[in-house]
């Protein structure tokens, strides 16, 4: 629920405020005001409220007029911003298990999470991906950039790795997370500094993520997971079943008129992977090679 910056008076109803109806439903036009999204400010006041047990949270998705509108107007912005000029488009981000990803880039994306009523959560072993520990709760995902010459499917466990070419995915998903609409402080970084896109992911005040799969197959050469130079360890969308170092973020995304969208190309199978909806939830696991 966004609070405006002229509505900080009523903050105190925030805290307390719990409803029984917590049902998904798309408002009508007549119901809906055009979506509005600003950018966090120097000065702006954020006020975050963390999720209680027994309040019930108001969810409501953009009418599927709306949601096409604004998925037009969003597409229309994004062929306007910079992409982050790479050597090559055969390159994916793997989730960042080590300590650091040595000569690999690093792509850090924190998502701000919904303000109000917030219950973003995380669990298990997820390398360097997080959650803030604070009210915010704000999703911070990290990967280490490497070439896709590396990557291959195996016989038993199928997995995604974000995909940071200038391809849509032959094999794989798009996911747009509708981030925190009010005084949005979403911010992307590449070895530390801030952009806007890389290849087709797109990083505004919201976040446009593309994964290529590899699924398990009985003809694929080899059991074993792919070996990446220089990395003793990474990570990974899927439940790898041979390892006990996995976890799970659970995003809490925009709670009013949402317009999360998500899009599977080829022989793609979600399970074990992503689960979206008005939010979205990512299961990451560790490939150790030492």
């Amino acid at each position: 629920m966004k609070t405006k910056f002229i509505l900080v008076i009523l903050s105190s109803f925030l805290f307390t405020f719990c409803s029984k109806d917590k049902d998904m439903e798309p408002q009508s036009q007549t119901e809906q005001i055009s979506k509005i999204e600003t950018s966090y400010k120097d000065g702006d006041v954020k006020i975050e409220t963390v999720y209680q047990e027994g309040c019930n949270k108001i969810e409501t998705t953009l009418s599927p007029e709306l949601l096409a509108e604004y998925i037009a107007n969003n597409e229309a912005s994004i062929s306007k911003q910079t992409s982050h000029l790479k050597s090559g488009t055969n390159l994916f981000g793997v989730f960042n298990y080590s300590y650091a990803c040595g000569t690999y880039p690093t792509l850090i994306i924190k998502m701000d999470s919904e303000d109000n009523n917030c219950s973003t959560s995380i669990s298990g072993d997820c390398g360097f991906s997080r959650i803030s520990n604070n009210t915010a709760k704000d999703v911070y995902l990290q990967f280490c950039v490497v070439s896709g010459d590396y990557l291959f499917n195996n016989k038993q466990d199928s997995y995604s790795v974000l995909s940071l070419g200038s391809s849509t995915p032959t094999n794989g998903f798009y996911r747009l997370l509708d981030n925190e609409d009010g005084s949005n402080n979403n911010i992307t970084t590449l070895n530390g500094s801030a952009i806007s896109s890389y290849g087709l992911c797109t990083f505004g005040v919201n976040t446009g993520l593309y994964f290529y799969s590899y699924m398990a197959s009985s003809t694929a050469t080899t059991w074993d997971w792919p070996v990446i130079p220089n990395l003793q360890e990474y990570g990974v969308l899927g439940t790898n079943s041979r390892t006990s170092y996995k976890g799970w973020i659970y995003s809490d995304d925009e709670d009013n008129n949402n317009a999360n969208r998500y899009i599977s190309y080829g022989n793609f199978n979600s399970a074990g992977m992503i689960e979206g909806g008005a939010n979205t939830k990512f299961y990451i696991s560790s490939i150790i090679l030492r």
